[in-house]
């Protein structure tokens, strides 16, 4: 009788332990999907980020075209030149970014 009642102690124990492994092995996967949506969404935060900032910068400049410019052809010719610049950095950011 001894000998059954541990054998089937045992078998729980077996199985506990299978169960446990399961449990673990469910838990690192599931680590490993949050850590690679974690590097997903940091990502785009800094997207986001370096958008704003392009965007924050092309209005200071509008901003300083529109209080320094004077009236006329030459605000016209300023704003241009000036838009020009600005899509030429954002270009070389754009490249930059690439590397």
């Amino acid at each position: 009788m001894f000998r059954y009642s541990s054998s089937i102690s045992l078998e729980r124990v077996r199985k506990k332990v299978m169960e446990l492994a399961d449990k673990y092995l469910l838990a690192l996967e599931e680590i490993r999907v949050l850590k690679q949506r974690n590097q997903e969404l940091e990502n785009q935060l800094k997207e986001k980020s370096d958008e704003l900032e392009s965007f924050q910068k092309q209005d200071k400049i509008s901003r300083l075209v529109t209080s320094v410019a004077t009236e006329g052809e030459d605000m016209e010719e300023l704003k241009e030149k000036l838009g020009d610049y600005i899509r030429e950095i954002d270009k070389c950011i754009e490249h930059l970014s690439e590397e």
